[in-house]
């Protein structure tokens, strides 16, 4: 019988298979990331037994496990309030007079100014939307969606040229009668804002950052603005916007391949 040699592992290998490994146990037994963070809230939360007590808290916490907020240390008590620092449940939920000051659940028309904390610029922009004015949906209005009904919760997501048509064929399609053209428009703009990063890139790596410096900071600055922009939903400005940063980056590539 051929005798099979075990496989040894060199050194970027045996990286790559450690942080794999911890990922899966991560995944399997969250309380190992808790640890003791100083954060109750967390330390609480991490609780497999969720998983049969309470799985919609439970789901909570894996999708924040797994989210951008995490990794920049935005916890529950930034959103929900509540005190991390008490070890008890009823201290940590603040309870007062018999009644909790813990916002469990935020309302629906509550969530865009509560992510307004991180994200001011972006929720200005969406001040001036119809969305935002369709927060509170009326007689003649049908509710309009939150930053939630786009980006998800905890785990948030940016949207993607594969998302996006679906996203807005949510309330504008056909059977709606509700502005159907939306959908596809969105879906070929967002697809040339993407493009304005991809160029953007490639003028940093071909002429160098010094030798671009200035350009490209006017360049971000405009990209930034682009994608607040985006959050008022106004798609006529932001074609037009689009179209002449997008101009912009492909002049200077096309300058720095000659």
């Amino acid at each position: 019988m051929k005798k099979i040699k075990p496989m040894i592992l060199n050194g970027p290998l045996r990286i790559a298979f450690f942080c794999f490994l911890m990922t899966g146990l991560a995944g399997l037994t969250p309380g190992l990331i808790a640890g003791d963070s100083g954060d109750s809230c967390v330390e609480c939360h991490s609780d497999p037994g969720f998983f049969v007590t309470n799985k919609k808290l439970y789901r909570y916490y894996q999708d924040w496990l797994q989210s951008p907020h995490r990794l920049e240390d935005v916890s529950c008590s930034d959103c929900h309030m509540g005190d991390p620092s008490k070890k008890t449940k009823e201290a940590a939920h603040r309870v007062k007079n018999g009644k909790s000051t813990l916002t469990s659940e935020l309302g629906f028309k509550d969530i865009p100014e509560t992510c307004s904390g991180c994200h001011d610029e972006i929720y200005q922009s969406f001040t001036k939307s119809r969305h935002f004015k369709q927060l509170s949906p009326s007689k003649n209005s049908p509710q309009g969606p939150n930053c939630v009904t786009c980006h998800g919760s905890m785990n948030i997501m940016a949207v993607n040229v594969a998302s996006i048509r679906n996203i807005c064929e949510t309330c504008h399609n056909p059977k709606t009668k509700n502005q159907p053209e939306i959908p596809k428009t969105a879906e070929y703009l967002l697809n040339k804002f993407l493009a304005i990063h991809r160029f953007y890139r490639f003028i940093g790596l071909k002429g160098g950052p010094a030798v671009n410096k200035e350009f490209l900071a006017r360049v971000n600055l405009e990209h930034r603005e682009l994608s607040s922009l985006w959050h008022t939903f106004n798609l006529a400005d932001i074609e037009r916007k689009t179209f002449e940063l997008l101009d912009k980056v492909q002049s200077k590539r096309k300058s720095l391949s000659k």
